[in-house]
């Protein structure tokens, strides 16, 4: 429904919504608030840097309900991944369980550089 008398163009409103990010995020890289979110919420996280270079490699995170349910529930899980569909080419691992409901929950992701197992085993299996 067009309002003849609303003046705001699509432009106006994405500008604006722009800026309201731009304040949220406190002159932070979309990494480092998306870390400080993580933090703030009390997720479980595991981060990996590059020490020549400071850069980011691995960012394993599980939300403290999940890790609950999969010490339940954690018989069935399904592991799946998505190959380099962000912007910073990382591919995304989701695993999620299965409840004896047949519902199934989010466990934990990454975003991973390197796809060596060792890494998101051994992170995985400290939430059990």
């Amino acid at each position: 429904m067009d309002n003849p008398d609303n003046v705001n163009t699509r432009r106006h409103v994405e500008n604006t919504l722009q800026k309201i990010k731009r304040e949220k995020m406190e002159n932070l890289t979309p990494i480092q608030y998306f870390l400080r979110l993580l933090k703030d919420h009390d997720y479980y996280r595991y981060t990996r840097k590059q020490l020549e270079t400071n850069s980011l490699d691995d960012v394993f995170f599980a939300h403290p309900t999940a890790t609950d349910l999969l010490r339940l529930f954690g018989y069935v899980l399904v592991m799946d991944t998505t190959y380099e569909t962000n912007q910073f080419d990382l591919p995304l691992i989701e695993i999620v369980g299965v409840a004896p409901t047949g519902q199934n929950f989010h466990v934990t992701f990454a975003f991973i550089k390197n796809k060596k197992k060792t890494l998101l085993y051994g992170h995985w299996r400290k939430l059990i």
